[in-house]
């Protein structure tokens, strides 16, 4: 790169912090062949930003909610020599009113987004200098990792037993015209560290119309609730496939899927204003067009 630019460097190689620790890095100044500026300057922001369908029935412009706010005049007015010069920041992780920091996470209409960000003005005659970096907040475990560890030893599993008969939002008549069939199963925890893989397992104990394909999707729940109205939206996360094409009966089929960094966070429900949950989805596609899904509701906790 030959003309003049700013980079961001961050202390860690990952971007990955927790909260209450110091962000630390420099900024890469590459100024060709030197020049004057009215000083170089340091931002640091966390913001929770929410979008709502347009088809939802009230405003999509929802103002971002400020969680970390941090800004330094690193370098005052002066000039930079020809070369690379390196100017040194840092800063603690920590919210304004002893606020809770919230996880980074990018979902379909909620984002949670942690950015380091950088300016120089050089005067009217040159474009100013910018960069930009995100880096990830990685929240604690509530409660300590001991309360967590005790969550987990005291969790249960979630059984799977799907028949037309156990079919939600499914009338009567439409059972009857569903052909028999009954898969069994369960995923091991209700409760999930989102640092480990999903894991269960599924049986097919019969289908009398060959079962083509069974899949798992993970599906976020965002609720977003502006001047008394609420807003809610299920949508799919990540979908994996567990078993293709005329799948045996009474053969147990595995279940490990493992969960997306940054498209997933801990289940977040502290807040009135916004709220983001999971759920599991168990789809079963037959050979003559019919798919059925199930969905079952899950916590997420770092």
């Amino acid at each position: 790169m030959h003309d003049s630019y700013l980079g961001i460097k961050l202390n860690h190689v990952d971007r990955t912090y927790r909260p209450n620790e110091t962000v630390e890095g420099y900024i890469v100044v590459n100024a060709k062949k030197g020049w004057k500026h009215n000083g170089l300057r340091m931002v640091a922001t966390g913001t929770v930003q929410m979008v709502t369908d347009s088809r939802s029935g009230f405003s999509t412009t929802i103002p971002p909610t400020i969680i970390l706010a941090e800004s330094q005049e690193l370098v005052g007015s002066g000039s930079f020599p020809n070369g690379e010069t390196k100017v040194p920041f840092s800063f603690k992780l920590s919210t304004p009113l002893n606020m809770e920091l919230i996880e980074s996470y990018h979902g379909a209409h909620i984002n949670v987004i942690y950015s380091v960000k950088t300016s120089c003005e050089r005067g009217l005659t040159y474009k100013p200098l910018t960069s930009e970096m995100e880096f990830v907040v990685e929240t604690l475990p509530k409660g300590g990792s001991k309360a967590a560890q005790a969550t987990a030893a005291a969790d249960k599993p979630i059984e799977i037993n799907i028949t037309p008969e156990t079919l939600s939002g499914v009338g009567s008549d439409q059972v009857k015209k569903l052909s028999k069939f009954a898969i069994v199963g369960k995923f091991h925890r209700t409760i999930n560290p989102i640092t480990q893989p999903l894991t269960g397992e599924l049986t097919v104990q019969c289908a009398e119309v060959p079962i083509k394909s069974l899949e798992l999707q993970l599906g976020r729940n965002e609720s977003i609730s502006v001047g008394g109205t609420k807003f809610c939206a299920i949508t799919e996360v990540q979908c994996i496939q567990i078993a293709d094409g005329a799948v045996a009966c009474n053969m147990v089929i595995p279940i490990y899927m493992i969960y997306p960094r940054l498209f997933t966070c801990p289940t977040y429900t502290d807040d009135s204003d916004f709220k983001i949950e999971w759920q599991i989805s168990v789809v079963t596609s037959f050979e003559d067009g019919y798919v059925v899904t199930e969905s079952y509701p899950i916590e997420l906790r770092r």
